[in-house]
C-alpha cells in the first residue's frame, strides 16, 4: 500500500462518524428530488412534434379513433353473475358508463351484440 493510500485510509478511520453523518445527509437530500420524478405512458414524449410516423398515426386516429379503453370487472362473492343482483348492477353500470366523458363504445352482458345469419340476412340483437 503507498503512503497516500495509508494516509487517507487512516483519515477515513479518523473521521468515519462524520463521513457517515455526511454520506446520510446527501442521500436524504438526493432522495428529496425522487418526489419530483414522475411516469408518463403518453408515447409521445418520444417523438419530435413533426416526427413524420407521429403526424401519419395523428391522422389515422383522427380519421378512425383512439383506441383507448377502460375495462371494468364484476366478480360477485356467490361466483354467479346470472342472478337478478348482479345483473341489474350490469346494467345500471352500462347506463352509466354511457355518460362517462368521450365514451364512444359501451360493451357488456346488458348490450353485447349476438348476430345470426339466416339465408341473406343479417340479424343482431342484443
Amino acid at each position: 500500500m503507498s503512503n497516500f493510500e495509508q494516509a487517507f485510509s487512516n483519515k477515513v478511520i479518523q473521521w468515519r462518524v462524520p463521513i457517515i453523518i455526511l454520506c446520510l445527509v446527501l442521500v436524504a437530500l438526493s432522495a428529496t428530488g425522487g418526489k419530483l420524478l414522475n411516469f408518463t405512458t403518453n408515447y409521445r414524449v418520444f417523438f419530435s412534434e413533426d416526427n413524420p410516423q407521429l403526424l401519419a398515426f395523428d391522422a389515422l386516429e383522427k380519421t378512425y379513433s383512439k383506441n383507448d379503453n377502460v375495462m371494468l370487472v364484476l366478480a360477485p362473492k356467490s361466483g354467479n353473475v346470472f342472478t337478478p343482483e348482479t345483473l341489474a348492477l350490469v346494467e345500471g353500470l352500462t347506463e352509466k358508463s354511457w355518460q362517462t366523458p368521450f365514451s364512444t363504445r359501451v360493451d357488456s352482458l346488458r348490450n353485447f351484440q349476438h348476430t345470426e345469419a339466416e339465408e341473406d340476412d343479417l340479424i343482431v340483437r342484443n
